[in-house]
Formats: C-alpha cells, structure tokens, sequence
C-alpha cells in the first residue's frame, strides 16, 4: 500500500481528494518561489534594501494623489480688499499674515499635507463666523476650518491657498448647570481643559450633558464613588487632548479611549444653539 492510499484511508474517494490537494499544495510552492526569484533580482539580497524600497513605493504612492489635485478655476484669491475687510471685523491682531504663523497651519501633525494659504483668520463669536462665511460664499473664497490641527489624514490643512478659520480663540466655557448637567462652550476649547473643569465640578447624583456652541453633547457619568454619586467625566479621552479642541472632536466624530463605553460621539451630540 502507498503512502498516499494510506493516508486517504484506503479509499478512492480519498485518494483522489488527496492527489488534488497535493497538486495545490505544489502550484503553491511554485508561485511562491516565482515570488522570491522576483524579489532577488528586482528587490535586492538584503532585506534592509527591500525593506527601504518598499517604503519608496509607498511614499511615491501617497505623494502622487496630491499631484493630480487641480485647484478649481471658479474660486477666486484672497487680494488686498479681502485683507482690508477680515481687518475691520476681527481686528488686525486677528488677521494672520505672518509667514512663520502660517507655515505651522499650514502643516498638519504628521508633516505629510502641506497647504499654501496665505490668511489665518481667527474668529471671538459665532458672530464673526458667520460675517466671514457670508463674505468668502459672496466672493468665491474656498475656506478651511481649523481646530488644534492634531489631525492625521489632513483634513484640517488648506489644500492650496484657501482662507484658513481657527476658531481657536473660542475656548470659553459659557454656563454650567448643575441641576440640568448641561455645559455651554464654544468650539475652541481644548478637550483637556474641559476634562478638568468637569472634574473640578466635584459628585452629583446626576448625569452629564455637555452643550457645546455650533452642537450639544449629551455625557453620561457612571462612574460611581459612593453608592448614589455620579462623577462627572467626559465621554471622550485622546492622546492629544491637551491641544484638540472639542469643535474638532465633533466635526470628526472621534473616538478614543472611552469610545466601547460611551458610545461614538456624534451619539452624545444633542444639537446646536
């Protein structure tokens, strides 16, 4: 007896189930050192050099789909009046033109978008944003928002020269209500400020809900240290939450560390005010 009919048990059914999967198993085999022959000749005998290589195919690769992005002909460009007008309500302090400034916005975390604008605008109110919205829709102006910038995939970075709008000078927490649990903020504020006012607010037998301008957020707290208190936290934790801001957080619907506990963001969102 073969070792083959052996190893089938002896039937012919086997034997061919068998002489099918060795027939496989040998394909396989041979495609696998078509793939090696390959890399030896074309990837080089050291492991490092292939290791390296592929890293270059890699970043050619991300750096190709920025090359065929065209900047669209209808937006028109930021001139001297546009300036003059960003000026008179926001104030100049308000208007960036620095080209040190404006390299950092234009940058994201990674250091792997890179944007050419030439304005940062950096709005106090609601108020502000709306008259620079109103203004930039009338004359064509593309505009990015901007919050901390901790963003990986750049989606907080011009892609060529649009107006940049940092609500980062909106970080003022406006009321707390400890009997509703509602907390009014503005866009700007940092995730780790607000993290630390909440809990500086001490146990409440209450749940949490976090209003924020532009959109409301609804936290809920058991985190329990006596048997009927209820401590308040926020319903979202990140590594970069000591330069994120809570506008950003929204916009993107982060996660982060307390995401399986208490749910995605946009579901602790109530609305806007």
């Amino acid at each position: 007896m073969s070792k083959l009919e052996y190893c089938a048990g002896s039937t012919p059914d086997g034997v061919r189930k068998l002489s099918a999967l060795s027939s496989y198993v040998g394909q396989q085999r041979q495609i696998s050192q078509s793939s090696l022959r390959f890399l030896r000749d074309y990837g080089g005998f050291s492991r490092d050099i292939c290791f390296r290589r592929n890293l270059g195919v890699q970043s050619r690769f991300y750096g190709s789909e920025a090359k065929f992005v065209e900047r669209r002909p209808s937006f028109s460009e930021v001139n001297s009046k546009d300036v003059s007008y960003f000026k008179s309500i926001l104030g100049e302090n308000n208007v960036i033109l620095d080209v040190d400034r404006l390299q950092s916005a234009n940058t994201d975390w990674m250091h792997k978008y890179k944007g050419s604008s030439k304005i940062m605008l950096l709005p106090r109110s609601t108020e502000e944003v709306s008259q620079i919205m109103s203004y930039c829709s009338s004359r064509h102006l593309a505009v990015v928002p901007q919050g901390g910038n901790t963003g990986l995939v750049g989606g907080s970075v011009p892609v060529f020269d649009e107006v940049i709008v940092n609500l980062s000078s909106m970080n003022k927490i406006l009321s707390f209500d400890k009997v509703s649990g509602i907390l009014v903020c503005e866009a700007g504020c940092i995730l780790e400020n607000l993290e630390s006012f909440v809990d500086n607010e001490g146990y409440s037998s209450i749940v949490l809900c976090l209003r924020i301008q532009f959109c409301v957020v609804y936290v809920k707290t058991p985190t329990f240290r006596l048997q009927h208190d209820i401590r308040f936290v926020m319903p979202l934790d990140l590594g970069a939450k000591g330069s994120c801001q809570i506008g950003g957080n929204v916009s993107t619907n982060a996660g982060g560390l307390r995401l399986v506990r208490y749910g995605s963001l946009h579901g602790n969102v109530l609305g806007n005010i």
